[in-house]
């Protein structure tokens, strides 16, 4: 295998990490498969975009404050939407198709606002990337990769150490409990989604200076963080991040080997596997059920 496959496979893990991360958050704390997401990573390309071309932002700051505008949104779907929702007995299924009612709604927005033609966020000029180990990495690679790895640290200790983080545990492990005990139920599911927020957020600027922009752009890195944290167990932590490089690392072997028209269909390949013979995930616990 070639340095550039390996490295490539590095750098699209750290994109499916940081939406595999914000969709179990999502789904642990907030019991919502949220469809959404794929409308919060195109938005978070398009507010740096409108930042640096109409606000007139450098580049780097419009990419930086992109990143809480668009994790409010994503709380304010909570807060507005998804909350009083639940407050009215919604669950499970309904929860799911007013999520993919939202992306259709927003998508339609960003269409609407922005039009339908590709938009280039990053600088039109031409930088050659990095030599590692024989391979080329660019600066936007290098960051994404970093991005991943402080966000999986930043991940892991709010939940082991903060209150907040403490509470979205109870939380994701039972509802009712966490709310007898005393946890604002309301508040961790809007912090939760905000979170979940930023780091598919993260993950959609950095999707955005590679690849353009285009309203459409974040439903199909959605299905791979989803495939991502299934694979690698979604009530996990470590989980959903260590899916995702398996995947990326299976994808780019089977795009190398075979070409790009089995890049997409492998990864479902994969999730059938993984649901047929794992279904828990690669860090995922098999659920035992008593009998009395």
């Amino acid at each position: 295998m070639s340095s550039q496959v390996i490295v490539n496979a590095v750098v699209a893990a750290s994109w499916y990490a940081l939406i595999a991360l914000g969709f179990s958050l999502t789904l642990r704390t907030n019991g919502l498969l949220n469809i959404a997401h794929a409308a919060v990573l195109a938005l978070s390309g398009y507010v740096a975009f409108f930042l640096k071309t109409t606000v007139s932002l450098p580049l780097t700051a419009a990419v930086i404050f992109a990143v809480p505008i668009t994790a409010g949104i994503g709380g304010l779907m909570e807060f507005a939407i998804f909350s009083p929702m639940r407050r009215r007995g919604a669950r499970g299924l309904v929860l799911l198709l007013s999520s993919l009612g939202l992306y259709v709604v927003l998508q339609n927005i960003l269409s609407l606002v922005f039009g339908d033609d590709l938009k280039i966020l990053r600088s039109q000029r031409v930088v050659e990337g990095f030599n590692v180990a024989g391979a080329r990495v660019t600066a936007i690679d290098a960051m994404a990769l970093a991005s991943a790895v402080a966000l999986l640290v930043t991940f892991v200790l709010f939940v082991k150490i903060t209150r907040g983080g403490r509470g979205s545990q109870a939380v994701s492990s039972d509802c009712e409990l966490a709310a007898v005990s005393g946890v604002d139920v309301g508040r961790v599911r809007v912090v939760s989604l905000c979170i979940g927020s930023a780091s598919v957020a993260v993950a959609g600027v950095f999707i955005a200076l590679d690849t353009d922009l285009v309203p459409t752009m974040g439903l199909h890195p959605l299905l791979m963080g989803i495939v991502a944290a299934l694979i690698g167990g979604s009530r996990s932590l470590l989980g959903p991040a260590l899916g995702a490089l398996f995947l990326a690392v299976v994808q780019h072997v089977v795009l190398w080997q075979l070409g790009a028209g089995w890049h997409e269909a492998v990864a479902f390949v994969v999730l059938l596997g993984f649901l047929l013979l794992r279904p828990e995930g690669l860090l995922g616990k098999k659920v035992r059920k008593s009998t009395v």
